[in-house]
């Protein structure tokens, strides 16, 4: 079962087994399961711009093989950091609108099996609504 975090900067479903905390000083959700085998953590943060319009392609990082894909109802750049020299793989999401804008990423261990969470983490991030 889901329920509806409703926030200032976002409304994201997540499962009833997930916890979601926010550290103002880093203006950062972190969103992880309470289960024992919990495998990943996903976080989020927001930013609003004064000035600029959200444009996904300013976001594109040249060393990076990113994609512009949907997320929800956003144009979504998204790409994977493999960091195998220090164990661990993370994935980013940089999605916005108007002159929001949210950067998700779901960091795992490299050697765990990961991808069944993986697909959840894509499915909470189907339901993210900016506001």
């Amino acid at each position: 079962m889901f329920s509806t975090y409703t926030g200032q900067e976002f409304d994201l479903n997540i499962p009833d087994n997930w916890k979601i905390e926010f550290d103002s000083k880093a203006n950062l959700f972190s969103l992880y399961s309470i289960n024992e085998n919990a495998i990943g953590a996903l976080q989020l943060s927001a930013f609003i711009s004064n000035s600029n319009e959200w444009n996904p392609i300013d976001w594109i990082e040249e060393d990076k093989d990113c994609n512009i894909i949907r997320i929800s109802d956003y144009a979504t750049v998204h790409y994977i950091d493999y960091k195998l020299d220090k164990g661990f793989i993370i994935y980013h999401w940089i999605m916005g609108s108007k002159n929001k804008m949210i950067h998700v990423t779901y960091t795992v261990d490299s050697k765990d099996n990961y991808q069944s969470e993986l697909q959840l983490v894509e499915d909470i991030l189907d339901t993210l609504k900016l506001k």
